[in-house]
């Protein structure tokens, strides 16, 4: 995976935050999330990952912790407008993840493909296109 994946999408960043950060919207193409979702606040995407809300600069950066039982890693979400898309959002998606047994295990697939996953799913939304059927 780059160091520092960047997603274009073709929607503004005021958009993009919402459909990053709103829990209707975030149902609609990644899972439902529910809980404090505030700035220190747990959350808990459904059949996933619970979490704190470490940070939450609205419109440009959103960080969170992402806990399976006893190992801990770090997400970091960045947005921006971009240069070379008439003001569309960049989206920079960072998870650091301190190697265990489990994440040793897990994370290459897990981590790699279910962000890629999800951000195609962010994409089909926002561009209201849909995905490919599972039996594609």
């Amino acid at each position: 995976m780059p160091e520092n994946p960047v997603q274009q999408v073709g929607r503004d960043v005021d958009t993009v935050w919402r459909a990053i950060t709103q829990p209707d919207r975030l149902a609609l193409w990644f899972a439902p999330v529910s809980g404090d979702l505030v700035l220190g606040g747990q959350y808990h995407v459904q059949g996933n990952a619970p979490g704190t809300i470490r940070r939450c600069d609205p419109g440009s950066v959103l960080e969170l912790t992402w806990e399976f039982g006893d190992d801990v890693s770090y997400v970091r979400v960045s947005l921006a407008a971009s240069q070379r898309s008439n003001g569309a959002a960049a989206l920079t998606l960072e998870h650091e993840t301190p190697v265990t047994d489990h994440w040793a295990k897990f994370v290459p697939g897990a981590g790699g493909v279910g962000w890629d996953m999800a951000l195609a799913g962010l994409e089909s939304y926002l561009e209201e296109t849909e995905l490919p059927r599972d039996e594609d």
